[in-house]
């Protein structure tokens, strides 16, 4: 049975993007995340859970006096502003969710590896070439497999992982994400900017090496 011209054109409508369009979508693209709001919360969450094993040497430092409650935030608005602007790098209709993934098991991976830092007694190599190093080492890729780095794999990458791939997320025009991610890169390079420096003096030192106690 031939297709009548209106049924087309009601199907052609259905999934062009003026279909998606804010004030002709269906309910599920009205009540999706913003991608401004998804970056945000899971470079939070980088920050926070991504990095447990850091905060809670950052912690023992700050009830002995060695780091202040400022250098604390200050460190939080460091990594919160460098995962916000790998985010914006790919915060792309295309790459958004996959990024969101990398990023969400790299950091998973380094937060295992401060783990295993912590377990041996080590300075906690917080940089990305120090935690690549830390891998390359003979043994410790091997180490991952302990409970420990198996839970802080779940919890902090595999769980929030499957939120962001079965979550919907608000599908913007290109020209609305270039100047989104173009924002979000100039507010990250001017907190980093004023960040680095109020603690030029501290902060570096403890992105690289954070020695335990």
């Amino acid at each position: 049975m031939q297709q009548s011209p209106i049924m087309a054109n009601v199907k052609l409508f259905r999934v062009t993007e003026f279909a998606e369009s804010v004030f002709q979508s269906p309910l599920s693209h009205r009540t999706a995340l913003h991608p401004f709001w998804v970056m945000l919360l899971v470079a939070l969450w980088v920050a926070t859970v991504g990095h447990w094993p850091l905060w809670q040497t950052l912690l023992i430092q700050a009830k002995t006096g060695a780091a202040s409650p400022a250098l604390l935030a200050g460190v939080a608005a460091s990594l919160a502003a460098v995962a916000l602007g790998l985010l914006a790098l790919t915060a792309w209709r295309w790459t958004f969710k996959w990024g969101i993934v990398l990023l969400l098991s790299w950091t998973a991976l380094g937060a295992c590896a401060m783990l295993l830092q912590q377990a041996d007694g080590q300075a906690l190599a917080v940089s990305p070439l120090g935690l690549l190093q830390f891998f390359i080492a003979p043994g410790n890729l091997a180490r991952l497999g302990t409970l420990p780095c198996l839970l802080t794999l779940l919890v902090a990458a595999v769980l929030p992982a499957i939120l962001i791939l079965r979550g919907r997320i608000r599908r913007i025009p290109v020209g609305a994400s270039l100047v989104m991610n173009t924002l979000v890169l100039i507010a990250v390079y001017l907190l980093l900017t004023r960040v680095g420096g109020i603690f030029s003096h501290s902060i570096p030192s403890v992105l690289d090496v954070l020695p335990l106690g």
